[in-house]
């Protein structure tokens, strides 16, 4: 049995171990108390008192304690992660750990992508889904099953214009801004500038789908006021609809119904600027669409998981004040009251922004190699016993703070064998899954000559104009120090013909499908509206595809 000197002692090491990496002042004062108290009474009160504080010292303190605590051998239901070390014991992570965000740092080839791996393959069996961004190909696999979307540069169409349900375009005009401006380091007057823009062209807009990039493109490409902030939104768009086809579609995948899916996106291929601004503008429409629906409030749903986290949500945009807040410091913040969690995985804790460090509950640390790292992960007053128990780590162990043990324990993640060479069969399958999907909205097939001619016009075109949208193209013709802008379109419903013709074209070309009586669509453009369009109908040739000429073009 210890006696009273042994407990003293072992409160003076407490103080002399912890008292590097936590405020000690409270035991110490204490202590001066029961040296100066004769009172055998007065001194056991002062022990006992001393001896609590320590204990609690203790659990808020595991970076201090060199030694793992006892893990329960069996944990709340949840989705298991890995396995305690030692012993065999399952770590599981219950809803609310979920809920409240996980960060997993580690070097490279420790283990992160198989812990992740085995979190999101499990989800399932929790009623729950995600939503992925792969910056580096280790989760196609995944998409071999049966409930989850594999996305990227090939078949990765969404209009970023297009508002949530139960948000009004003014409303989203702002968002759009505030996600484009963050992505590709648009200062505030380029930013106000591009919201007037948008504006102005949700305004004039009377088609039945939401306008494009594209279409804002050749709104600014006719802009007749120069200026500075026209040349920066106008060639930070252009690049954009220039380098990938994502965004230049009025129509594409259902955000709304990959809310109920798995969805991967392979964005590898894609500049940093145009990854930031992917994740930023979903994650805007997933946050802003669930305002708006209060039965998810507080019922964690899905798992937004971003591999490779610094290059999205770098340290260094948080230090740009002339950028403001970013964006998604800000979603972060704020998703998980709207049944939202976060995993993020990363080798450099360092780079991230502080807001992925805060707000994450649950932490499995491996080995990592900066010094920056630690301090970052566990505050300024780590003592050197947390550094030791990470460099001795195995290949696989993690390190785990979690609410569900204390101070922390040590995992390991079950060995996933990992297929990263995955091409065309996946890409087959995933085409098949699509066709039987409501992802895709619903168009009338062409005939087989408007295909041809598709076909026929994007090898012509090539590098000359503005790739095609899933309607058509516009372009610009320079010939001669004269500048035409032309937009051709493919089976024009009356409504798409009646706004074109309202929009300042030099050329309009309609290709229709062979036998269509082309009076009658023009009797039919005169029901549908006002006559303010029949000033621009000179302007509009309607052609079948067998008698189309690329002489009509001019020289392109």
């Amino acid at each position: 049995m210890e006696t009273a000197d042994d407990l003293l002692a072992g409160v003076i090491q407490a103080i002399d171990k912890y008292g590097k990496s936590t405020d000690v002042s409270g035991i110490v004062r204490l202590l001066e108390r029961y040296s100066k108290t004769p009172s055998d009474n007065g001194r056991a009160f002062l022990l006992r008192s001393m001896l609590l504080k320590v204990e609690a010292m203790q659990r808020r303190s595991p970076m201090a304690c060199p030694v793992q605590a006892p893990v329960p051998e069996s944990m709340a239901d949840g989705v298991i992660a890995g396995r305690v070390v030692p012993g065999g014991a399952e770590f599981k992570l219950s809803k609310t750990d979920l809920n409240r965000n996980i960060l997993v740092a580690a070097s490279v080839g420790h283990g992160k992508t198989s812990l992740v791996y085995n979190i999101l393959s499990r989800l399932g069996d929790e009623g729950l889904t995600y939503m992925l961004f792969d910056l580096k190909r280790d989760y196609r696999a995944l998409a071999y099953g049966d409930d989850t979307f594999y996305f990227d540069e090939k078949n990765l169409r969404i209009n970023p214009l297009e508002p949530p349900p139960g948000v009004s375009k003014t409303e989203w005009a702002v968002h759009f801004a505030d996600a484009f401006s963050h992505s590709f380091a648009l200062l505030i007057g380029s930013r106000d500038f591009l919201l007037e823009k948008v504006l102005e062209l949700y305004e004039s807009w009377t088609g039945p789908e939401t306008p494009s990039l594209m279409d804002l493109l050749l709104l600014l490409e006719t802009t007749t006021a120069r200026n500075e902030y026209l040349k920066v939104v106008r060639g930070r768009i252009k690049a954009l609809v220039s380098s990938t086809k994502a965004f230049s579609s009025r129509t594409g995948i259902s955000l709304q119904g990959l809310d109920k899916s798995n969805a991967i996106f392979g964005i590898d291929t894609f500049g940093f600027a145009e990854q930031g601004f992917i994740v930023s503008i979903m994650l805007s429409y997933l946050f802003y669409m669930n305002l708006s629906q209060a039965e998810k409030r507080g019922k964690v749903y899905k798992i937004i998981c971003i591999d490779d986290a610094h290059t999205i949500l770098d340290v260094r945009k948080e230090k740009d004040y002339a950028l403001g807040i970013p964006l998604l410091h800000q979603v972060i913040s704020k998703m998980r009251e709207l049944g939202v969690g976060f995993i993020f995985s990363d080798q450099q804790a360092s780079s991230l922004l502080s807001s992925v460090i805060q707000n994450s509950n649950t932490k499995f640390i491996g080995r990592i190699n900066l010094a920056e790292d630690i301090p970052r992960i566990f505050g300024d007053r780590a003592a050197p016993e947390i550094g030791s128990a990470i460099q001795n780590l195995k290949v696989g162990e993690f390190l785990a703070l979690s609410p569900s043990v204390s101070p922390y324990c040590v995992i390991k993640a079950d060995a996933v064998s990992i297929d990263k060479d995955i091409d065309a069969g996946l890409i087959s399958l995933r085409s098949r899954r699509l066709e039987k999907t409501s992802l895709r909205r619903a168009k009338t097939p062409a005939p087989d000559g408007v295909v041809a001619l598709k076909k026929k016009m994007t090898s012509v075109l090539s590098g000359k104009g503005l790739d095609f949208d899933d309607d058509g193209f516009g372009l610009l013709v320079r010939r001669a120090g004269e500048c035409k802008k032309i937009y051709m379109i493919f089976m024009a419903t009356i409504e798409d013909l009646f706004r074109l013709l309202d929009t300042k074209f030099d050329l309009l070309i309609d290709v229709v499908e062979e036998g269509t009586d082309k009076e009658e669509m023009i009797k039919r453009l005169g029901s549908a509206g006002t006559l303010k369009p029949f000033f621009n109908l000179d302007t509009l040739k309607v052609c079948y595809p067998s008698d189309f000429s690329l002489g009509v073009l001019g020289e392109c």
